[in-house]
């Protein structure tokens, strides 16, 4: 007769993804439509996903809540989960209420232990996210949402180089705003009146293509790409058979788009404005 002995037993409830979450961008967006945005200004939180070989999330898990300054990863908790699940792979995060994503000494050190901790199972760290509403950095990979190697600068002069790509290039005219397209990257540069009052004439937006544009946060800030229609932004919201664009600027009506006729979403990651007549960087918060 077998002893009784207590079990672990892990409980989850799976979730319906069309696609894996198999990129950073996607993690992000995931991770922010779990996250106690409530807390996201107030205490460092983070969370993990754990994923199976094709990268399809077998559950997640919110590791801890500390301080304004910092936040305690529970390694024990996440290896205990990630064996229990017989995890390929986990994505963690932590936010940061400062709104900066340039990554501490100590987040540095916290990743290292989590993928020696995790290797020694046979399982890959794929991402330590640093994040915030806007934008996020790997810690693993040293790159952030907006495509830069955040190591060798600040979010401001990446921004600042974007802008000066956009002033530099070729723009093409779409609505109230022109392009500079380079892959999953893009900026617009507003030319006349915004939808949205804090995009001033001159300022430069910088945008990030979602990989599933289907993969939406309700009441955020996109650039929406029709086929007949040119390039709007605004404020999404879902409706039947498609989204809604609002917008702050209360001059224009809202606009609604079947998902059939949507070639592309971009999310609004920042607004750099033309400061005193130079090409000066300057982040505005976009809510």
């Amino acid at each position: 007769m077998l002893p009784e002995v207590s079990e672990l037993v892990v409980s989850y409830k799976p979730q319906k993804l069309k696609d894996p979450i198999s990129s950073n961008s996607k993690a992000y967006s995931f991770f922010l439509s779990i996250w106690d945005r409530e807390l996201f200004d107030a205490q460092e939180q983070s969370y993990a996903l754990f994923l199976d070989t094709q990268y399809n999330l077998i559950c997640w898990r919110r590791l801890g809540i500390g301080s304004l300054k910092q936040c305690n990863i529970n390694l024990q908790l996440l290896a205990a989960i990630a064996v229990k699940t017989f995890s390929a792979s986990v994505t963690i995060a932590h936010n940061h209420p400062s709104g900066s994503i340039q990554p501490s000494s100590s987040d540095k050190l916290v990743t290292n232990t989590v993928k020696k901790a995790l290797a020694l199972f046979d399982i890959k760290l794929n991402a330590h996210l640093v994040i915030t509403e806007t934008a996020y950095y790997d810690v693993v990979s040293g790159t952030s949402s907006l495509g830069e190697l955040m190591d060798t600068g600040s979010l401001n002069d990446s921004l600042n180089s974007l802008m000066e790509l956009t002033i530099a290039a070729g723009l093409t005219r779409f609505f109230n705003v022109s392009f500079c397209i380079n892959d999953s990257q893009l900026a617009a540069k507003v030319l006349g009146e915004s939808m949205c009052p804090t995009w001033v004439p001159e300022a430069v937006l910088a945008l990030k293509l979602l990989e599933d544009k289907t993969l939406l946060i309700w009441g955020e800030l996109y650039m929406v790409m029709h086929k007949q229609r040119p390039a709007i932004a605004g404020r999404i919201y879902e409706s039947k058979g498609g989204i809604e664009l609002l917008f702050d600027n209360t001059l224009y009506p809202a606009i609604a788009m079947k998902w059939d006729d949507v070639t592309s979403v971009y999310r609004v990651k920042a607004s750099i404005k033309k400061i005193n007549g130079t090409r000066t960087a300057k982040i505005i918060s976009i809510k």
